[in-house]
């Protein structure tokens, strides 16, 4: 299971990037890179940009929340 930063560099994005596109706070994208638990709606919001961005079908179910997996 993948973390949301190893999608996000799986999609060659900066973190900037990724909160634009996501149309979320850049400061919830570090709490999230980081593995840092964030509102449920912001996680769907970075899971439907990364999912549109890399073609592919993520869910929340799919996510683990930190880098030790």
């Amino acid at each position: 299971m993948p973390t949301l930063r190893y999608l996000r560099l799986s999609a060659n994005l900066t973190k900037r990037q990724l909160a634009e596109m996501a149309g979320i706070d850049y400061k919830t994208l570090l709490r999230a890179d980081r593995g840092m638990p964030i509102m449920e709606r912001n996680l769907v919001k970075l899971l439907k940009a990364l999912n549109e961005h890399l073609g592919t079908q993520y869910t929340l179910a799919d996510i683990v929340e930190d880098d030790k997996g």
